[in-house]
């Protein structure tokens, strides 16, 4: 059984179609043996019995007219009309009688027939001398000859012809048992090629009986485990930690085979993703954590900013009184020093948030591009199932095609093959429904790389802002580093200082703004890491339906 599993599908059909095919030989064979002895029978029995047959009757029709004409010359007068037909009837039934004894020596005779004809042979010619010296004797019209003739066939004559007639009976009851004979062995034969006939049509028919009830099970039995591994595979989800492992090597091994090691692959390919899916949402935390600490130090950063342009304010109103106020020029210098050190603290900081959050954009981008390098090999080893689906399905149409060229032996193949024919469609079904998920899938990714490329390039501006800020806080700081140098100089520069109070106001309003902005910003990339989750999330929906 192991050795026929292991045949070619070909072979398997060729296998029961050459015991149909042997079967077929051996009734004609058998057939063509029956007729042929038949035959040669009929031959035996019409070419050389009764033609046998017809020669030792002639044989003995033309004898005993022979003796008829011999006893009627007797008794005719010699030189009458009659006598002279009876001589003449006489001396043909002797020569027809010679001739068709001549010829039954050219048939097929058994020895038996051989041995009385030769005996035939011994006693005809004396009974021939016999009866010519009676028609001699006769013919001489003599009282003398008249009795020698008579004598002679009463009894000579007479014995001979009974023993010559008893030979051609003998001969002729022979023919007629043999031939008896020979038509009972034709009868006998006839009933026994019947009978075997009849045995051999029943045998021949429990083998196709056994051939459609056995094959089909065993290609049905393998191909409905294949079927069902893949109807799984086909709504949606199914365990990829089961194998077929068929022991068979024909080519639905061969399909069992390709599919344990897709699903290997497959199931190693999912385990890989989910636990990519898995560190990639710890990553999505973190980068949502790290928003919202960003947004808050945008939100300090902001309310710092306020508190600067509060004291550019101030400074302001101290360089127009500073007339009257000198000596609060130094208090509200440091002041302003102090608020320019601390909006400098506070930009660092915001530096420094900045640059984590850019770390952990261009980590989650990176994570996001393996998913979707992911989902390409997916959609790659989804082509070729789809492709082997094509071939298999291309496949099972020829052997439909074929089967239906083979008729009524090939409507059990015929039925295997609409069944592979079917499993390949549903296959290639399947596939694409996966293929959908991947698609969408491969979008939502690209959806997420772009949102975080824009975070990327608008933590980039604000960090390019936040540096611009600390440029300027460290301007105002040489500023208020002259201011506190030169305080017996403020007089004389009183109307610089105050433009320069106006250009400070003016550089602490736009940080403020670009402070609000990166605060907006951050609100953005908080957002956009939800989203992300949320991405995650359904990620995970789609390939909890697999079971590792």
């Amino acid at each position: 059984m192991n050795y026929f599993k292991n045949l070619g599908i070909r072979w398997k059909l060729c296998i029961p179609l050459i015991f149909v095919m042997l079967l077929v030989l051996t009734l004609s064979g058998r057939s063509l043996y029956s007729e042929g002895l038949q035959a040669e029978a009929i031959t035996i029995v019409t070419r050389h019995e009764i033609p046998a047959l017809s020669l030792v009757q002639l044989a003995n029709r033309d004898l005993y007219q022979a003796w008829v004409a011999e006893r009627s010359m007797l008794t005719l007068p010699v030189k009458s009309e009659q006598y002279q037909l009876m001589q003449k009837m006489h001396e043909d039934s002797i020569v027809s009688a010679s001739q068709s004894m001549e010829k039954l020596k050219s048939f097929q005779l058994n020895a038996e027939m051989k041995q009385l004809i030769e005996q035939f042979w011994v006693t005809y010619p004396e009974w021939l001398k016999v009866t010519r010296r009676i028609e001699q004797e006769r013919s001489s019209n003599t009282r003398v000859g008249r009795s020698t003739a008579i004598g002679l066939s009463f009894k000579e004559g007479f014995d001979l012809f009974q023993e010559t007639q008893h030979y051609l009976e003998l001969i002729t009851d022979i023919v007629v048992f043999n031939a008896d004979e020979r038509t009972e062995q034709l009868e006998a034969m006839h009933q026994n090629y019947r009978t075997g006939q009849l045995w051999l049509v029943g045998f021949s028919l429990l083998i196709c009986l056994g051939i459609i009830w056995f094959f089909p099970l065993l290609i049905t039995g393998d191909l409905k485990n294949i079927t069902r591994q893949i109807q799984a595979l086909a709504k949606g989800g199914g365990d990829l930690t089961q194998r077929l492992k068929l022991d068979r090597r024909d080519e639905l091994g061969e399909l069992a085979s390709y599919l344990d090691k897709f699903m290997s692959e497959l199931h190693e390919l999912v385990k890989q993703i989910i636990s990519n899916a898995e560190q990639n949402n710890i990553h999505v935390s973190s980068l949502g954590e790290m928003s919202r600490k960003a947004c808050q130090t945008a939100e300090k950063q902001v309310a710092s900013m306020r508190d600067v342009s509060a004291s550019s304010q101030e400074m302001s109103v101290a360089i127009q009184d500073v007339s009257q106020r000198t000596s609060e020029v130094a208090g509200s210098t440091e002041k302003a020093g102090q608020s320019a050190s601390e909006g400098r603290h506070q930009v660092g900081a915001t530096q420094q948030s900045i640059g984590l959050l850019d770390e952990s954009v261009e980590q989650a981008v990176t994570a996001i591009s393996r998913i979707d390098e992911f989902t390409n090999k997916i959609s790659s080893i989804l082509t070729i199932i789809s492709g082997i689906a094509e071939q298999t399905n291309l496949l099972a149409l020829n052997a439909a095609i074929e089967a239906a060229r083979a008729g009524e032996s090939g409507r059990g193949f015929a039925v295997v093959a609409d069944e592979v024919r079917g499993l390949a469609n549903k296959t290639q079904n399947c596939t694409e429904d996966v293929n959908e998920m991947i698609t969408n899938l491969e979008k939502s990714v690209r959806d997420a790389v772009q949102i975080m490329n824009q975070a990327t390039e608008r933590a980039s501006v604000t960090k390019q802002s936040s540096e611009e800020t600390q440029r300027a806080i460290d301007d105002m700081m040489v500023s208020m580093d002259h201011v506190t140098e030169r305080t017996t100089q403020i007089a004389a520069v009183i109307v610089e200082q105050s433009k320069m109070a106006k250009h400070i106001q003016e550089e602490i309003s736009v940080i403020e703004a670009q402070s609000q902005e990166s605060v907006e910003e951050s609100s953005e990339v908080d957002q956009a890491c939800r989203k992300l989750d949320e991405l995650h999330r359904h990620l995970f929906q789609v390939l909890g339906k697999f079971t590792v």
